[in-house]
């Protein structure tokens, strides 16, 4: 706090805080974040050596940071001990818009809201789950089976022998075998080459495949505001319709059977139409999302300079939402902004290479 009672930033503080919203953003999960604090010698606001989860959590989770002031979030339980407790909705909150300079965007605030809440779905608020992934693999739970939809699980082949072998397999096969799903195993050395080469081949020409991706997306916009003010024009019409039937039957100017099958008949119309209505505004929305991981992209290449020569986790985890294998030999790379990079391969006989 300055002598007139606000909040400053501290710049040094403020830097651990953007490194944390950074890598989290990046697909790191709060335990690797905590191992990179503590391995760079980085020391919490208290002074000490070791960082716990739960307070990267907090720092995660905090409006301040990008501005915002929360205020009454803990109320007073016991006004003799003064002991205190985190408002569940006993007493009301109030939300106070641009109190202080911010340290990171609102839109990094939201999309870390956003995947905070897709890992609690997915693993839940076990600690045993969660310590899972902190240590799951940069492929686990992201890749897909076009076969069938399955997950691809981690497994290992030949593991008391010399020529032990990790693998990706489709949770469907491994579950009922090929009667369930035909996908075969894929290599996990294969599957990190060919992520270096569709990462080399974007890197390489990644003006091209962004500047094409926001022009064809602009475009999409642009045809359905076009269908959507259309669609609008349609369902006022049809509206008006159903009201001057129903008119129609009151004064007794058509019969009940013809009313019936008339409205029947524009009552379905108009929830064909209403659902291509929301289908467009859910487009509009979906578009506004992809703009956001667009922005994060390209902020991960202001940041990033050279090809790949070997697999890197941090760059996987940063870029790819997930992965669809289409064929032993055919994998799809879906970026976060939605590119997509299909990578078809030939695999080098006896080797973990490519052709």
């Amino acid at each position: 706090l300055n002598d007139e009672g606000r909040l400053v930033i501290n710049p040094k503080e403020a830097e651990i805080v953007k490194r944390i919203y950074r890598e989290y953003l990046n697909g790191k999960s709060m335990g690797e974040i905590k191992k990179g604090l503590e391995r760079d010698g980085i020391k919490t606001v208290t002074g000490k050596e070791k960082w716990q989860e739960s307070s990267i959590k907090v720092i995660l989770s905090n409006e301040k940071y990008y501005g915002d002031a929360l205020l009454q979030k803990t109320v007073t339980v016991d006004y003799l001990t003064h002991k205190r407790k985190r408002n569940d909705g006993e007493s009301p909150k109030y939300l106070i818009k641009n109190h202080h300079e911010p340290i990171i965007s609102k839109q990094d605030f939201d999309r870390v809201q956003e995947i905070m809440a897709k890992r609690a779905t997915e693993y839940g608020n076990i600690p045993e789950k969660r310590h899972k992934y902190n240590k799951r693999y940069a492929f686990s739970g992201k890749i897909i089976c076009g076969n069938c939809g399955g997950v691809f699980k981690r497994r290992t082949w030949n593991s008391k022998s010399p020529n032990k072998q990790i693998v990706w397999q489709c949770s469907t096969y491994i579950k009922e075998g090929k009667n369930g799903c035909s996908m075969k195993a894929i290599d996990d050395l294969t599957l990190k080459a060919v992520f270096v080469r569709a990462f080399n081949r974007f890197y390489t020409n990644r003006e091209q495949f962004l500047s094409s991706f926001m022009t064809n997306l602009e475009k999409g916009l642009g045809d359905r505001n076009d269908e959507k003010l259309e669609v609008e024009k349609e369902i006022k019409n049809i509206t008006e319709e159903i009201k001057k039937l129903i008119r129609f039957q009151i004064e007794g100017k058509i019969t009940t059977e013809d009313y019936e099958k008339d409205y029947s008949h524009l009552k379905n119309q108009l929830d064909k139409l209403k659902k291509i209505h929301l289908d467009n505004s859910a487009y509009k929305q979906n578009k506004q999302e992809l703009q956001l991981r667009m922005d994060e992209i390209q902020n991960f290449f202001n940041n990033y300079d050279g090809l790949l020569t070997d697999f890197d986790d941090d760059v996987f985890k940063a870029l790819v939402e997930r992965v669809l294998v289409k064929a032993p030999n055919h994998i799809c790379f879906e970026l976060k902004n939605g590119i997509l990079l299909e990578e078809k391969f030939i695999k080098k006989r006896g080797k973990n290479g490519l052709l």
